[in-house]
């Protein structure tokens, strides 16, 4: 969002305060030192939570202006939806949002992490695509970060026979250059912090993300389909502990 003018910046804050009862949407045209709001009617069935663009609309903007970014708004829901950065994932297009609950601006720099793109939409299979899976396979793949799987036969046992917590999984942690880190707010998270948490109605930990840049995190949930999606006051309540590299900054 750096190149963005100001008036364009004040433009988005009004149109999405002005129609707080519906997400609004459209696309941001930049060419040379003209920079342009394109306002697209939302056809969404539920304009509350979501927000669709009639293609239609869509092509004839890509046929006359030269398309820079998405943009819509969130009347309830703090930063970016699964849906929001899948979409910008598979269309290419850096996506910007207005989260009026929070009178904050969030950007997501599709071209930047496309490689993202291979992380989210998985069908989850235990001991493959899991929780662990999908972050072991980030940190190998990505980061370069040789860390071990911490239950490889997992797959020979049923969902709830697993546990992450500390004290099972402490010498793991350590073979693995891991320290428990206990946080107080969501800033005191970093970029590539496991966290490790649990339902109120869970005495053991059962389920870990990754945090990655921009307050985003990678996760597969039990039975669905990986994502990746802004991490929000919800996740931080379900902590357990974080485990964090000792050797990174």
């Amino acid at each position: 969002m750096k190149n963005l003018d100001n008036f364009i910046i004040t433009e988005l804050k009004e149109y999405a305060i002005t129609n707080r009862y519906e997400e609004v949407c459209g696309l941001i045209s930049i060419s040379n030192d003209e920079q342009k709001f394109i306002k697209i009617k939302n056809i969404a069935s539920n304009k509350n939570k979501f927000f669709l663009m009639n293609p239609d609309d869509v092509e004839k903007c890509y046929l006359k202006y030269n398309i820079s970014y998405c943009f819509h708004s969130h009347l309830n829901s703090r930063g970016f939806s699964s849906e929001d950065i899948s979409s910008s994932l598979n269309s290419g297009l850096s996506y910007i949002m207005y989260s009026i609950p929070e009178d904050k601006f969030h950007f997501f720099d599709a071209k930047k992490y496309f490689f993202y793109k291979k992380y989210i939409n998985l069908p989850y299979i235990n001991g493959i695509n899991d929780c662990w899976g999908i972050i072991g396979k980030f940190l190998n793949e990505q980061e370069k970060i040789p860390i071990s799987d911490p239950e490889k036969n997992r797959y020979n046992f049923k969902d709830e026979d697993l546990s992450w917590d500390y004290e099972i999984r402490k010498k793991w942690m350590e073979e693995n250059n891991l320290k428990k880190i206990t946080v107080k707010r969501i800033d005191d998270l970093k970029p590539l912090d496991i966290i490790v948490g649990k339902s109120k109605n869970e005495e053991y930990a059962t389920f870990g993300c990754l945090m990655l840049e921009n307050n985003l995190i990678l996760l597969q949930n039990q039975r669905q389909r990986s994502k990746i999606e802004s991490f929000r006051k919800g996740y931080f309540k379900m902590i357990d502990y974080v485990a964090r590299f000792e050797d990174l900054k």
